[in-house]
């Protein structure tokens, strides 16, 4: 495979990572636009520096919310584990799709195909961020990282998960 070849890869591949990053964009505004509504609805308070609300107002608290469509199928689910919370996003056959979730070690996001394969994952930590594109089988094909200290990085692996390129050296 020449070079051309493979950056003609890297470019297809590039392009679906800028529109599922579209899709999230488009989620998480959606997301912030909801949380806003519901900020200034009348009989919802805003939390106090204890996390708790004033006596007298409306609050639902629950430890795990669970959307389904009209035909009651699983389409989202937002939670907190013991791990930290969670929102999930599914396709209409009830599969995860996306997973947006913050643990010890920071947020990451999961994007799964429709064999609930993880194909796209972005992960934020102390020491940097990463993003990770894999095959259909699950391997990893792309790595891109900024760290604090590495700086940024750009690595490639083939279809055995060996490494063919790498940005810097």
């Amino acid at each position: 495979m020449t070079i051309e070849e493979r950056m003609e890869k890297v470019e297809i591949t590039l392009a679906r990572a800028k529109r599922c990053n579209r899709l999230l964009l488009f989620v998480v505004m959606l997301a912030i636009v909801l949380l806003a509504l519901g900020a200034i609805t009348p009989g919802i308070g805003t939390p106090t520096t204890s996390g708790t609300r004033s006596e007298g107002e409306d609050v639902v608290r629950a430890k795990e919310f669970i959307l389904v469509d009209e035909n009651g199928m699983l389409r989202a689910n937002m939670g907190v584990g013991k791990d930290g919370p969670l929102l999930a996003l599914y396709d209409e056959k009830g599969k995860p799709r996306i997973a947006l979730s913050v643990d010890k070690e920071g947020p990451q996001l999961t994007m799964r195909d429709e064999n609930d394969k993880p194909r796209i994952g972005m992960l934020l930590i102390d020491s940097g961020m990463g993003l990770t594109l894999r095959d259909e089988k699950g391997k990893d094909r792309a790595f891109l990282a900024v760290g604090k200290k590495e700086g940024p990085r750009l690595m490639l692996f083939d279809e055995n998960g060996t490494l063919v390129w790498r940005v810097p050296p």
